[in-house]
């Protein structure tokens, strides 16, 4: 019983890491500079909060990333 499961957490995390070398391979393309997406959510949450003047946001988004960024939201 207890060989199962060991063998059945090895199989799964094999499986979680060939899903994670295929969905996310190291090699990009070239991209504008940017804040780095997160996983499922891309960069949701570099959107401006709710009741934060936009274009102060994004002024300050500027600042930091340059005056062309690219944002992305859930997984492409």
């Amino acid at each position: 019983m207890a060989f199962a499961v060991i063998i059945s957490l090895i199989f799964g995390v094999l499986g979680l890491y060939i899903v994670k070398v295929n969905l996310f391979p190291q090699k990009r393309q070239a991209l504008p500079p940017g804040p780095h997406p997160k996983f499922l959510i891309g960069n949701l949450l570099d959107l401006p909060k709710r009741g934060e003047t936009e274009w102060m946001h994004w002024l300050k988004h500027k600042d930091l990333y340059g005056s062309f960024t690219i944002l992305t939201y859930g997984v492409q």
